[in-house]
């Protein structure tokens, strides 16, 4: 799959602002005294520059705005320095979900998120509500069969069932049956058309009728089914429960129900619900035709969860997708679409604890389109592996949401589809919070992996580790450890054409490698950032990384403090910006402290310009 490019759109390019050309306040080469905070930084870079925050700036006009821009992108791309505040600002609100507490050491309240919480969490930052709807009238039925400690909790959950599909049917009231499945058939196709099967003149239908959606009530349908879930999760994890096998199955008029006891159980095919009790479980789960909601409730076990087919494992598939595991180490299986994907539903996938294994190809492991696709695993040492579109990815009009609790993590996307610029040799990833938008016709969501504590390992090539491609946000978080970056290109803190793309790791001792175009890269009207905050790091990177802006875009890296490492094999690093297209590249490298070590452009204690528009500066080291 190439990355598809408009066939005719003429700009009047503006560039970022910068109305002079520059020349050093500060004598290059010499000790910065005086600068000891970052915002103090941040300042002397530009003074150099002859710019003030506000040069730092993308017009709005540079193609028509799309129905389905995201405020928080023209926002980020209008301001980009609050990218920082941002990413500070969501990290801490998803650490305070955790024992671990906010950045700022606060103990937090909750041990791990609601799904409630993190579906308002997603929908706020898609402008939209989840609807306070009235609560659904109680079920109340005696259901033959069912032991009487089951009763209240099923109730709960299948009056949440039929006030959920209500919603959910009216949010698609705008649309025909033969639209809607017009729809089904062609918006996977927006993401996964290597040979473009999607006809040209199709993109403007597809795009025309998902914005006939009632998003306020397609997430209020998620909202009741979460709300329903985070209810009776307590009363179920406490509950004493001996017996074995199927021991209460029934058809309902939203689907299948289902509830397993304590033994090691096997379910084939879907189920609007099943709730099992415990024992190690094994779920083929295949296509669900007819069945718009469905929840999954797993208490005890070490599970096995294979999807021959795509939708499954927490999707929302025009619908809602939920599925939660409460204990044990657990296996994931999957093809496209699955393990916390939303498309034009949501998607939520929770693993409370063990250490997990999750795979499969595209579009899954915290995935939205046009929608919610949420994976949570609050504990373990887990490993993910997908082909593409993974690990927190947001396409059009969609959020994506990777959140792991703590645990030495191993991340891994690619190895599949090979990128046209080095063919056989590196592959597309597109994961790792990534934000992807369709140009020039529609733009892009929000990609956002956060992992909280751990020793993490993140492997990717091209398009990852907090990046984004046209008009969208993508974010990797990273709160604590010691944690390696390994990637090749358009990664790590790096924005592709009028997008913006972040990298911030809050502590630990990290390593950074990639080849270019990365590492606060700001490529073709775009923003790239990489913040790291603590730590002895190492960085290494060839072409056009570490605070570079090229083609009018705009790079800054920023790295707090610490005894780090700088190893660079070309020119065009570290603080470097030319003038493209007769207007300015901004790139800034600001390291604030401890005593660094650089293989090529650059020196400890210093201040060095490049180019016109390119600015670096090591503030100040512990020795002085």
């Amino acid at each position: 799959m190439s990355i598809r490019t408009p066939k005719a759109i003429y700009l009047i390019i503006a560039g970022v602002i910068c109305a002079c050309t520059p020349a050093p306040l500060l004598r290059e080469g010499t000790f910065i005294e005086g600068i000891n905070d970052r915002e103090g930084l941040l300042n002397s870079a530009l003074r150099a520059q002859k710019m003030s925050r506000q040069d730092l700036s993308f017009k709005k006009d540079y193609v028509e705005k799309d129905p389905f821009r995201l405020n928080i992108v023209d926002t980020l791309l209008s301001e980009p320095l609050k990218s920082i505040s941002v990413s500070e600002r969501w990290l801490n609100e998803l650490s305070q979900l955790y024992d671990s507490g906010p950045e700022t050491g606060v103990p937090a309240d909750a041990s791990g998120a609601s799904l409630t919480e993190l579906l308002r969490f997603t929908v706020r930052e898609l402008e939209s509500g989840v609807g306070e709807s009235e609560s659904p009238r109680p079920y109340s039925r005696k259901w033959k069969g069912l032991p009487t400690e089951l009763r209240k909790p099923l109730n709960t959950l299948i009056s949440a069932l039929k006030k959920a599909n209500l919603m959910l049917n009216e949010s698609l009231a705008m649309l025909s049956r033969k639209e809607i499945e017009f729809l089904k058939e062609n918006v996977p196709l927006l993401i996964t058309d290597d040979e473009d099967e999607l006809e040209e003149e199709k993109y403007e239908e597809v795009l025309d009728l998902a914005g006939k959606v009632d998003w306020n009530k397609l997430f209020a349908s998620g909202r009741i089914m979460a709300a329903g879930v985070d209810s009776v999760l307590p009363e179920l994890m406490n509950m004493t429960f001996e017996r074995k096998g199927v021991v209460f199955e029934t058809e309902t008029p939203w689907g299948k129900v289902i509830v397993g006891g304590v033994g090691d159980n096997t379910y084939h095919r879907g189920a609007a619900l099943i709730i099992d009790l415990g024992g190690d479980d094994r779920y083929f789960e295949e296509r669900r035709e007819g069945t718009p909601i469905s929840v999954i409730l797993d208490l005890k076990g070490n599970d096995l969860y294979h999807g021959s087919d795509s939708y499954c494992q927490g999707t929302g598939f025009f619908g809602v997708g939920i599925l939660v595991d409460i204990a044990g180490d657990d296996q994931y299986l999957a093809k496209d679409f699955s393990q916390g994907c939303g498309i034009l539903g949501i998607g939520l996938l929770l693993d409370r604890a063990g250490e997990d294994q999750y795979s499969g190809d595209s579009v899954l492991q915290g995935a939205g389109i046009f929608g919610i696709g949420i994976l949570e695993d609050r504990e373990g040492n887990d490993h993910y592996q997908a082909g593409r579109f993974a690990q927190g990815f947001g396409f059009t009009r969609g959020f994506g949401l990777l959140l792991d609790g703590g645990g030495t993590d191993l991340y891994y996307s690619g190895g599949r589809y090979t990128d046209f610029r080095e063919k056989r040799q590196y592959y597309q990833s597109l994961s790792q919070g990534f934000g992807y938008g369709l140009r020039p016709t529609a733009s892009g969501g929000i990609g956002l992996l956060a992992d909280l504590k751990g020793n993490d390992t993140y492997i990717a090539d091209y398009f990852s580790q907090g990046s984004s491609y046209w008009y969208a946000l993508g974010v990797l978080l990273d709160k604590e450890g010691n944690d390696k970056y390994l990637a090749r290109r358009y990664s790590q803190g790096a924005g592709t054409h009028l997008t913006v793309g972040i990298l911030m790791d809050a502590m630990g001792d990290d390593i950074y490698r990639s080849w270019g175009v990365s590492q606060a890269c700001g490529h073709d009207l775009a923003v790239g950032i990489l913040i790291d905050k603590e730590g002895d790091d190492q960085y290494s990177a060839d072409l056009l990384s570490q605070g570079v802006g090229h083609a009018n875009g705009l790079g800054i890296m920023m790295d707090y403090s610490g005894k780090d490492s700088y190893l660079s094999r070309q020119d065009r690093i570290l603080g470097y910006g030319a003038t493209s297209r007769d207007f300015g590249s901004i790139g800034i490298f600001l390291d604030g402290g401890g005593k660094d070590i650089y293989l090529g452009k650059g020196k400890d204690d210093s201040i060095w310009t490049q180019k016109n528009y390119g600015v670096g500066i090591d503030g100040f080291s512990d020795s002085q």
